[in-house]
This record gives C-alpha cells, structure tokens and sequence, in this order.
C-alpha cells in the first residue's frame, strides 16, 4: 500500500498527537468524520471563552482558593499577616461570585517591602507610594471605578485609634486624589467591610456609609503615620 492511500480519507486537523498505537490509528480510518473529536489540550481547558479578543480563565478563584488551602495548614503565615491574609479572602469571594471581573481587576505591588535596586526600578517605574492595593475597573453609580485600600480587622489592633493611625499620610492622600477624580476609594479594616463595600459599589446598592465617611472628622495633616 502506498504512503498517499494509506493515509486516503484522514483530515489531518483530526490528527491532536504525532504518536499514536496502531490500534487507535486504525479505529481513526474507521470512524466516520462527524465521530471524530479532538482531545483538547491544556490551552483549551484553561482558555474557555473569548470576549472581544479577550480571552478569559473560567479558573479564576483556583489561584485564592489554593493560596487559602495553604495558608489554613500554616497559621503562623495567616499571624504575620493577616491584611495579605484577607485581601486573599476577599479576592476568592469576589472571583467566585464575580468571575467577569477577571480581567478588570488588579492589586497593586505597594504592599512588600522593597529594597536597593529592586526598589528604586519600581519607583522609576511608575509605582506611586501610598496607591489603594485593590483596583476594581468598573463604572457603577456616579463613579468610574473602586479602589480599597486593605487593612486588618479593627479588632485586631490595639485600639480604634491604633487602627486609623494605621493609615499613612500617603495612603490618605491617595484615596483624596482618586476620590476627586471621580473614582470611589475606601479604607476597608478586614475582609467583611471590604466585600460590603464592594457588593454594594458592584450592585448599585446603597453604599456603607461608616465606611465611606469614616475620615469626616479626622485630622489626617496632624493624626496620619509618615513613613
């Protein structure tokens, strides 16, 4: 039998693997074209939709939920820090219930300390210092996006005031300049404050307002950390 006839009657965009048994070639001659299905690849599973050139990860939540799983079998990790701690939380609430927002969502890299030249590439980068962690990039009300800046549970401070010191001049200034263009920016002490903020900024609802005009009446010029 000839190369050409022995191959007669195969498309070769069924062919998904340069190896294959003489078995499983033979039942590929046999079955007709329409029975013929190709075994998606690794690309395929992960990659499952596209929307407008965009192509979105249906396993958003995998990346939180896993860091979870691993930070659950270490508590001392979750001690050290525990605003990296909720900010994970959050985030795996968020993608599960919200998993659209994939690609309009980001976290800013102002949380790790930076040294010598890693830090100075950074900051000629652009990264400004005091910029809110979390960056939600989505109209909703009168404003054009969310930003929350994440901080631990009030409870675990030493008090009420140790907490709103906790929030440097920079970060204050930040969250003013980003209120002024229009964006909503909040300070969110722990992961329930953060998902009520964001439930109501994503749904249109009625925002919190303890949260919202916390800073009414503090003196940040006098009373915010420098660092």
């Amino acid at each position: 039998m000839s190369f050409k006839r022995h191959f007669a009657g195969i498309d070769a965009s069924t062919v998904t693997t340069t190896r294959m048994s003489a078995a499983e070639f033979r039942q590929l001659q046999q079955a007709p074209q329409s029975e013929i299905t190709q075994t998606p690849t690794k690309t395929q599973k992960k990659r499952k939709s596209k929307a407008g050139g965009c192509v979105t990860d249906s396993l958003w939540h995998s990346k939180f939920t896993k860091e979870l799983s691993r930070l659950h079998k270490t508590p001392d990790l979750i001690s050290k820090d525990k605003e990296y701690f909720y900010q994970v939380k959050f985030l795996e609430v968020v993608s599960i219930n919200n998993p659209s927002l994939e690609k309009l969502t980001n976290a800013s890299p102002n949380g790790g300390r930076r040294v010598g030249a890693e830090g100075f590439r950074m900051v000629a980068a652009g990264l400004c210092k005091g910029f809110p962690d979390l960056q939600f990039c989505v109209p909703r009300l009168h404003y054009h996006g969310l930003f929350i800046e994440m901080k631990k549970m009030v409870e675990d401070y030493r008090s009420l005031n140790a907490a709103l010191k906790e929030v440097s001049y920079d970060q204050h200034q930040c969250r003013l300049a980003l209120l002024e263009q229009g964006y909503l920016a909040v300070v969110a002490y722990g992961f329930t404050e953060a998902l009520e903020v964001f439930n109501a900024y994503i749904s249109n609802g009625e925002l919190p307002d303890h949260i919202i005009n916390r800073w009414h009446a503090y003196d940040i010029e006098n009373l915010a950390k420098r660092t």
